[in-house]
């Protein structure tokens, strides 16, 4: 797409209710298994790693331009274009999200890696697919990630696609309880203080992400997100922790801040539960391709 893409990014064609976004939604799962690592699921530097080698496999296909941090020429532009560089600025100054996220999960004794590619952005699934294998097997040093455990030759036995059709939104509860799967970021506010700050900015997400979808959300979601504002929240089982992040390739080493555990939202309008599922496939605040703000929801009577 190139040009084109930016285009379809900054001038959607559609506007659409919540609803309807929720209705629409598309994306691409691709989920790569190897055997005999379940037990780093919960390793989020491992996570780092992975997305660190994937976008080292596919500079191999790259353009000059995008090696160079500049937007691909090619039509369609590259995946590390796609998956790497922010594609627009909305308003001057808001970088519209990368359309992917990256989790881990667990099958027995196996590890199950799923990147998924969000709207327009599952047209590179093969290309990713592939790159995602390759940086498993051969990009990942296994052997710095909990040194001295014993695991097998690194292998992905099974790679596939899963297809996101619509959200699936289930029962409408008037209690929300949002596990946090993965540690969200606590850098710019402290939710234990301002709970009310949470919907907001994962409703400024889908909002952004929506241009993936070739849709225009940005008005249905700014009235809820003011409407959202006067809700009751429980965040007694909130906590804020510094935990230590690489970044540089693992050569600089900090420590930020993170809330872990969970929110409990009381008295969720119906019309507010497509929001809460999309922001659980698309993750909420910072460093989603990193797999941070990875969440679950639990409606509760």
């Amino acid at each position: 797409m190139g040009p084109i893409l930016h285009e379809r990014l900054a001038n959607p064609r559609r506007v659409v209710s919540l609803i309807e976004l929720a209705e629409t939604w598309f994306a691409a799962r691709i989920e790569a298994t190897m055997p005999g690592y379940g037990a780093l699921v919960d390793n989020l530097d491992m996570l780092r790693k992975i997305r660190g080698a994937l976008g080292q496999v596919l500079t191999r296909s790259a353009s000059r331009q995008a090696l160079a941090g500049q937007a691909c020429p090619w039509q369609p532009p590259c995946a590390l274009d796609v998956l790497f560089r922010e594609q627009l600025r909305l308003d001057g100054h808001i970088g519209l999200p990368k359309p992917w996220v990256i989790a881990a999960d667990r099958k027995r004794h196996d590890l199950v890696i799923r990147v998924t590619l969000l709207g327009l952005a599952s047209d590179w699934v093969p290309a990713i697919g592939a790159a995602l294998a390759e940086a498993l097997v051969h990009g990942v040093r296994w052997d710095t990630i909990e040194p001295g455990e014993f695991r097998p030759k690194p292998e992905v036995a099974q790679l596939r696609v899963r297809e996101v059709a619509g959200v699936k939104l289930g029962h409408a509860s008037p209690t929300a309880e949002i596990r946090l799967l993965t540690p969200l970021d606590a850098e710019s506010v402290d939710l234990r203080d301002t709970p009310e700050a949470f919907l907001p900015r994962m409703a400024r997400r889908v909002a952004m992400l929506a241009r993936w979808q070739d849709a225009d959300a940005d008005a249905a979601l700014r009235d809820i997100a003011i409407e959202l504002s006067g809700l009751d929240f429980d965040t007694s089982n909130l906590e804020r922790k510094a935990m230590p992040r690489r970044a540089g390739g693992g050569i600089h080493n900090f420590a930020q801040s993170m809330h872990v555990g969970s929110i409990q939202i009381i008295g969720v309008p119906e019309h507010v539960w497509p929001l809460l599922r999309l922001g659980e496939l698309c993750h909420v605040g910072r460093s989603a391709t990193f797999g941070f703000g990875s969440i679950g929801i639990v409606g509760k009577p």
